[in-house]
């Protein structure tokens, strides 16, 4: 006589195992796969010769200052363009503004990259170009962040001005600006501390 099972009884309780055995090893599976796709993505960089950009650097400005520079106050804008990854923030409240550039050496930077680069010159052409009177106030350094700080005018406006540049490992610096009005001094070290607590000013 032939068995016939019932359609409608519950499935053996090793078919529910094996099942579940299964999709566990494949969540493992896709996890795995993600994981070293992520990692290799963060650990990549353009090539060397090239001013490209990756995954990792766009992730890096825009976790920059997470959260401490919001609306209705701050403007932000973010922008993209060889050998740099830009994220700025305008303030006409406090008539202040901050930027975060992310300098991209895919061949690799040298000491002479970075004091060229932070010279007293290029901030008179380049990083500041836009001021006028500039004056170098002072120059301090902690572990692998320099901060620049300068006095300029703008707009028939005085203004104090902190520059960070931080060695980001071997292939990359970040440069952090700041110029606020010299009567916003206080709210300016108010906001230099939560960038950069270990270095806010020079002592």
């Amino acid at each position: 006589m032939v068995e016939v099972r019932d359609p409608l009884a519950p499935a053996p309780r090793r078919n529910v195992a094996g099942l579940l055995l299964t999709i566990l090893l494949v969540f493992l599976c896709l996890a795995l796969v993600g994981g070293l796709f992520l990692g290799w993505t963060l650990l990549e960089r353009g090539k060397c010769g090239t001013g490209d950009h990756t995954l990792r650097d766009e992730l890096r400005v825009k976790t920059f200052a997470l959260g401490v520079f919001g609306a209705p106050d701050w403007k932000e804008t973010y922008s993209t363009e060889p050998y740099h990854v830009m994220r700025s923030w305008l303030s006409e409240t406090y008539n202040a503004v901050v930027f975060v550039d992310y300098l991209l050496y895919n061949c690799g930077h040298t000491p002479t990259d970075v004091a060229t680069f932070f010279s007293d010159e290029s901030f008179r052409t380049q990083i500041m170009a836009n001021y006028q009177d500039l004056e170098q106030v002072v120059v301090c350094s902690k572990g692998e962040t320099t901060l620049y700080v300068y006095s300029a005018r703008l707009n028939e406006h005085d203004y104090l001005t902190y520059t960070w540049a931080v060695r980001d490992g071997k292939y990359r610096i970040l440069q952090a600006f700041m110029a606020f009005p010299v009567e916003r001094q206080e709210m300016m070290s108010q906001y230099a501390s939560r960038l950069f607590p270990n270095l806010s000013s020079c002592p």
